[in-house]
């Protein structure tokens, strides 16, 4: 779902700075990928990011909510 979402929002509009929570290694989330015609690759991973950017904990929210 963050491929598909980050693949969504690209065609919109040009991400320079994509951080994602991590929730898995990041080598293991693109193997996860390997099977799909197209991977948005520009990811910046890191742990605990709700609290570091104000953007991914609004995405969480959202997404939670969305779910």
């Amino acid at each position: 779902m963050h491929n598909r979402a980050l693949l969504q929002l690209t065609k919109f509009t040009k991400c320079e700075n994509v951080v994602v929570d991590q929730f898995t290694p990041e080598h293991t989330y693109f193997k996860y990928l390997e099977t799909e015609p197209e991977v948005y690759e520009n990811i910046q991973f890191e742990t605990k990011a709700e609290g570091k950017y104000i953007a991914v904990a609004v995405a969480s929210v959202l997404a939670r909510y969305y779910f």
